[in-house]
């Protein structure tokens, strides 16, 4: 299989060869006016008979596609009104698509399946009393999860998980200490906050303020703004915050 992307990056072909006989055909196009971003080549499926794995924002969000491999057919796998941030895993004996999302929170990451056959809605495993940005290194058989959770606030936290029940085993890296010493650099939450751009755009900020900060005073701003599309540098998680104290 050779995925061809023009220079624009405004179409993006799927095509099956055959070395041997030096044919090719193509099995499968996404095209937008304004840009189609590369896709890696994931399979899914049995050995003998396998699909494609596709991300693309072909419906309007960057959603996972299942493409049949020899009609080039597309099979929407998560329902939902997101984008799908990133694939941790699959479980093929189980059915199950594991992916990273946050449909009604952008400034935070939590772990969603949803089955490979397309049927239903994604469900959240994630706990919902857990805020914050998390990320999974799930096992084949999607039975475990090494969880990295933190927020502003917490460092990362990692520990091994059940799933999908999502229940904490054993506790890797608690980080403590660290916490300790990021309570005392942090005596106040973070604000979150957000800004009104064009055409009824808003974006997301974050801010810091200083220990015992006085608002009648003057202080000098710090500001750190770079995304990149589909990028966020504006998150509920530690990393964030590291960056920002090291900019």
């Amino acid at each position: 299989m050779i995925e061809y992307l023009d220079r624009m990056q405004q179409s993006n072909k799927l095509m099956l060869t055959d070395a041997t006989k030096g044919t090719s055909r193509v099995l499968f196009e996404d095209t937008d006016k304004a840009w189609v971003d590369v896709s890696p080549l994931s399979w899914i499926g049995s050995a003998a008979e396998p699909d494609l794995l596709w991300l693309s924002e072909r419906d309007g969000w960057l959603h996972a596609w299942r493409v049949d491999r020899h009609t080039g057919q597309t099979r929407l796998l998560t329902k939902f009104e997101g984008d799908v941030i990133a694939v941790e895993g699959v479980d093929l004996k189980g059915g199950w698509l594991y992916f990273e999302a946050s449909p009604q929170e952008p400034l935070r990451a939590y772990l969603y399946r949803a089955r490979l056959d397309g049927q239903g809605s994604p469900e959240r495993l994630t706990p919902a009393d857990q805020p914050g940005t998390h990320a999974y290194n799930i096992a084949p058989d999607g039975r475990w999860a090494v969880h990295t959770m933190s927020t502003f606030s917490q460092p990362n936290h990692i520990e091994v998980v059940s799933l999908p029940e999502h229940k904490a085993m054993r506790t890797l890296v608690g980080n403590e200490e660290l916490a300790a010493k990021a309570k005392a650099l942090l005596p106040t939450q973070p604000e979150f906050f957000t800004v009104a751009v064009a055409n009824g755009v808003t974006l997301d900020g974050w801010m810091i303020k200083p220990p015992n900060f006085d608002a009648t005073k003057k202080y000098p701003v710090l500001t750190y703004v770079y995304g990149e599309p589909a990028n966020a540098t504006v998150r509920d998680s530690w990393a964030d915050c590291a960056t920002c104290f090291t900019r």
